[in-house]
């Protein structure tokens, strides 16, 4: 039996940036703002997006293949419609960052 402390991963900034987008948002937003608000770049957005779905903080609406994508949105995300903050991730997010005075 190993005594080594076990540690999980931080969450990246951009991981960080997007649930506080989503629970300032009521929980959900359409792809297109939440990239936009995001600020962050294509590859950046689509990993930190990738491992809250990875560790099951958020669920993807997904949708058929847009004919006409709004501008500035990467190609990889044609087929997503929304993100939503998992129960889990509405009751972790709470728990791990307590607004004061609550």
């Amino acid at each position: 039996m190993t005594h080594d402390e076990w540690e999980i991963p931080r969450f990246s900034d951009e991981a960080i940036a997007i649930l506080g987008h989503l629970k300032r948002a009521g929980g959900t937003m359409r792809i297109a703002p939440l990239y936009w608000r995001s600020g962050s770049g294509e590859e950046a957005f689509l990993a930190a997006l990738n491992e809250l779905i990875v560790r099951r903080w958020v669920h993807v609406k997904w949708r058929k293949p847009r004919s006409l994508m709004p501008p500035g949105l990467p190609e990889r995300c044609r087929e997503v419609e929304r993100v939503t903050l998992s129960r889990f991730g509405r009751w972790r997010y709470r728990v791990t960052w307590p607004t004061p005075g609550a």
